[in-house]
């Protein structure tokens, strides 16, 4: 399922994966007993979810609405979908209260988003509990839980607080599974019995902590190094502009000091933005000067694949501007460059919060940003950032 494939071949990958589905799930349920009416029923609904979830994977890759760089790696998702596929088999071999569906709801939405994770999810989920007949309660239960895992630790960024997610999630996930077991499981108290929800809630606490540390380690730290040294301000390709056009160098770190600020405020993707605030402007200068395309330049200082479709869209015409990170870095650079202009003429009295939000305003008005992912309450938030900065106008004022 790798994107680099030929539509040909993720079709036929996406038809091995849905028959091997069909079969899996067949003869699961065949070996627990179920009917063939019921085994019927299984089949149809797993095909209507397996259906829809594709759905979702192929809309996000075509709005390039998928996590990190999981658009590039779609074996992550096979992988985790095949072993999902494996553990909701072998669920029913357990005690229903001892299924460790957030496990999975987590996985599947760090490596696609969150609405293709909640769809692969409950269709795992809908799997094991028809296979068995679950409990309509426990049911809504994982349901609910699982939801809550990928709407928690949804935003894994550098502001990203491990602690309390964990704690937050956990202490709900124990407790929901835990009043199931003491109040629908037991008519009479057992305290053996209630051994298995308590293993349960260790067990998937470990599970739940290796996965994030995979994703961390082999996807999100893995992302962050692309860009150590590419957004480092004394890297060649930036530093060499402090003396041969200090304009278009100030301009640079000027445009990508609000870009990653507003980026780190709205959840964004932080490296991306300040990347292309750093080079939105001296890429084009670059392409000049060595007389070769924005890809050729960008190959050979090592631009991972994002930053190259930034700076993309902020500079081909041809390209309309998608991502919020774009919308962002093209914002910003509109305001500082009317700052600067607004400086060096030397004008007093002069409202440069005020002026900023205008140049918002005006730039927006033009329908660029049409296209954009940008919503209504980044561009407030913004506007919120512009107006609180005095004190770095007074700092441009002395530059």
């Amino acid at each position: 399922m790798n994107t680099k494939r030929k539509p040909w071949q993720r079709i036929l990958s996406l038809i091995v994966l849905l028959l091997l589905t069909v079969c899996v799930v067949g003869f699961a349920a065949y070996q627990y007993g179920c009917s063939f009416h019921r085994i019927f029923l299984i089949e149809v609904l797993t095909v209507a979810g397996y259906l829809i979830d594709v759905f979702a994977l192929i809309q996000s890759l075509l709005y390039k609405q998928l996590k990190y760089d999981n658009e590039a790696h779609l074996e992550r998702f096979a992988v985790a979908y095949l072993l999902s596929l494996l553990a909701s088999v072998l669920f029913p071999l357990l005690p229903e209260n001892s299924w460790m569906f957030p496990v999975i709801a987590l996985a599947f939405s760090l490596l696609s988003n969150v609405i293709t994770g909640i769809l692969a999810f409950s269709l795992m989920l809908s799997i094991s509990a028809m296979i068995v007949g679950a409990d309509v309660a426990l049911v809504v239960i994982y349901l609910l839980t699982g939801m809550i895992f990928i709407i928690v630790f949804d935003k894994l960024d550098g502001e990203f607080k491990l602690g309390p997610s964990l704690f937050i999630s956990i202490s709900l996930y124990g407790a929901c599974i835990m009043a199931y077991t003491c109040f629908e499981v037991q008519t009479v108290w057992n305290y053996e019995e209630m051994l298995i929800p308590v293993i349960n809630i260790f067990v998937t606490l470990i599970l739940v902590l290796a996965v994030l540390r995979l994703v961390c380690t082999r996807i999100i730290d893995k992302e962050k190094d692309e860009y150590i040294d590419i957004n480092d301000q004394e890297f060649y390709l930036l530093a060499k502009y402090k003396d041969e056009n200090p304009d278009l160098y100030y301009d640079a770190i000027h445009t990508a000091y609000f870009a990653e600020k507003i980026a780190r405020a709205r959840h964004l993707d932080i490296n991306l933005a300040k990347n292309g605030g750093y080079y939105h402007r001296i890429i084009v200068n670059e392409c000049k000067q060595q007389n070769k395309t924005l890809e050729e330049i960008c190959a050979q200082y090592k631009f991972p694949a994002k930053a190259v479709t930034l700076l993309q869209e902020i500079n081909y015409k041809s390209k309309s501007i998608h991502t919020k990170e774009t919308a962002v870095v093209y914002l910003s650079e509109a305001v500082i460059s009317s700052l600067l202009y607004v400086i060096k003429k030397g004008e007093q009295n002069v409202d440069y919060g005020k002026v900023a939000a205008a140049v918002m305003k005006r730039r927006i008005d033009t329908g660029v940003l049409k296209d954009s992912d940008i919503s209504l309450a980044d561009i407030q938030e913004m506007e919120k950032i512009f107006l609180g900065e005095k004190l770095y106008y007074d700092f441009l004022r002395r530059e």
